[in-house]
């Protein structure tokens, strides 16, 4: 069976015979209704592959709300799962766990800084980010290691542990 561009091509060039004297024209009428019986044929068959196509994707779009939906209470009940056993293991003192399959440990985090009172903090501390103001944590997070003084405004955190399982 011809394509529907093939069959739009054909019915073309049959109407444009029809303005032709030397043609019969109820032979190309009759050609012509063969093809448009082709083409709504061959375009009802597109229509409903279309209107398949359209209820596909109505059907994912909501299997994907589900998953996420699902995605979100999973990543939340891990979170849950890692800070109870982060909570508990530092409530216990117990840093390290050597299973039979994994290993649990708390580590030490790199140091960080907290700021405190933003207005305090030295202005060469002070970084600009168009239409805020932010303290520039790297900046002093390096000068405290370099100099060990602490500015004005700031602590620097140096016993939060993080929970890694391997």
């Amino acid at each position: 069976m011809p394509r529907l561009y093939e069959l739009s091509d054909q019915y073309n060039a049959l109407s444009g015979l029809l303005e032709n004297s030397e043609v019969d024209q109820a032979e190309v009428l009759e050609e012509l209704n063969a093809i448009e019986d082709q083409f709504n044929v061959k375009a009802e068959n597109i229509g409903k592959l279309i209107l398949s196509l359209a209820g596909d994707i109505a059907v994912i779009q909501t299997e994907e709300q589900r998953l996420a939906t699902r995605k979100r209470g999973i990543e939340k009940h891990l979170n849950y799962m890692k800070a109870y056993l982060h909570q508990e293991m530092l409530a216990t003192g117990n840093e390290k766990i050597e299973g039979e399959v994994l290993t649990i440990s708390l580590r030490k985090n790199p140091d960080s800084v907290s700021v405190v009172d933003q207005d305090a903090i030295p202005e060469e501390f002070i970084r600009i980010i168009p239409a805020t103001l932010q303290a520039d944590k790297d900046k002093i997070l390096r000068h405290f290691k370099s100099t060990g003084e602490i500015i004005s405004g700031v602590d620097i955190i140096r016993d939060k542990k993080t929970l890694t399982i391997k």
